[in-house]
């Protein structure tokens, strides 16, 4: 008998769904396509790449809630996310 199990690397959008529910805003359109967008934007910047799907999926929260005109960072976020404000 086999598992079967079926392994894939996290990307950006599966945290980035966590991020925004930790920022309390997975309701709210205009913020997730803003967030999806920042994360879109890093990804196709070859110097990003050195970075992990999380710490780029934290940093587009923390854009969607600078631009929208909320605190970047919470304490929430960082408990959830395992960044300060500084690293993203």
């Amino acid at each position: 008998g086999r598992l079967g199990f079926r392994l894939s690397c996290p990307t950006v959008w599966s945290f980035l769904r966590r991020f925004c529910k930790a920022a309390e805003r997975d309701g709210d359109r205009a913020f997730l396509n803003l967030a999806s967008c920042a994360a879109e934007m890093a990804q196709i910047d070859y110097k990003m790449i050195k970075y992990p799907p999380s710490m780029l999926a934290a940093s587009a929260v923390a854009v969607a809630n600078k631009v929208m005109g909320s605190p970047a960072w919470t304490a929430r976020l960082q408990h959830h996310c395992a960044y300060t404000e500084e690293q993203t």
